[in-house]
């Protein structure tokens, strides 16, 4: 699922900063929560695909506009997620490790990462993390001074400076499982990456959105795409076996 995307100069999210050791609130963090990273209950772990804006930039110095290719060389990046919802990204397994060079090749420690398909970064989830809502900051910066923990120091001895970087700010919805009994047993269950309802016989399914309003009915078949549905939450009667999925 797409987060978002910018495909002009223009679109791009840009916070100019002005002034050493002083916090800049009102646009320092680019807020990207409208669009959920949507998960369920016992996930062990996520992926997200970064991509970098990949045209030349135009910017006016005050005498003429000056063209720059768009580059990685310095940037680091380090993620924090808010797993105890304290507003504070301090907490145990709430800061994660930096990835990323200083050179012009930097893949952000993904071997097969290039500027033309972005970069793939694994994230844990915690054990036993609640169903909820939780706020994720991604951060690219060139930390100074340098230092293997300076995670853990961009929101106090930083003095919450982001060193010729952005910040974007995600939200992570983590819904209750969903109660699929028959993914063990062989019986019925939601493939979400193929977006199929998978039943071993086939049978008659009837989808319902959360209103119980009657979005989908298929007939005689093992395998049901869900693909012509908006993205949410639904109930499926799938041959008088009802489940709960999100898609």
């Amino acid at each position: 699922e797409t987060l978002f995307t910018c495909a002009t100069q223009e679109e791009l999210p840009f916070t100019e900063y002005k002034k050493l050791h002083t916090p800049q609130v009102e646009g320092a963090v680019i807020d990207k929560t409208e669009n959920l990273i949507r998960l369920e209950e016992g996930v062990e772990n996520f992926s997200m695909n970064f991509k970098q804006y990949n045209e030349d930039i135009t910017y006016n110095n005050g005498y003429r506009d000056i063209v720059c290719e768009p580059e990685i060389v310095w940037s680091y990046q380090t993620l924090y997620i808010d797993w105890n919802n304290d507003k504070e990204f301090s907490g145990e397994n709430e800061i994660y490790a930096a990835v990323g060079n200083n050179s012009g090749d930097n893949t952000f420690d993904d071997p097969d990462g290039n500027v033309t398909e972005g970069w793939d970064r694994t994230i844990t989830v915690p054990a036993e993390t609640a169903p909820g809502t939780y706020r994720m900051r991604v951060v690219y910066m060139g930390p100074d001074p340098w230092s293997n923990d300076w995670p853990s120091k961009v929101f106090t001895e930083f003095y919450n400076e982001i060193r010729n970087g952005i910040a974007y700010d995600f939200e992570i919805a983590i819904s209750p499982a969903s109660g699929i009994e028959g993914i063990a047993s062989g019986k019925v269950y939601y493939d979400a990456h193929a977006g199929l309802l998978i039943s071993p016989n086939p049978t008659q399914t009837t989808v319902y959105n959360l209103s119980g309003q009657i979005v989908l009915q298929v007939n005689n078949t093992t395998e049901i795409s869900v693909s012509s549905l908006e993205k949410g939450v639904y109930i499926a009667n799938v041959g008088g076996e009802m489940i709960k999925f999100i898609k």
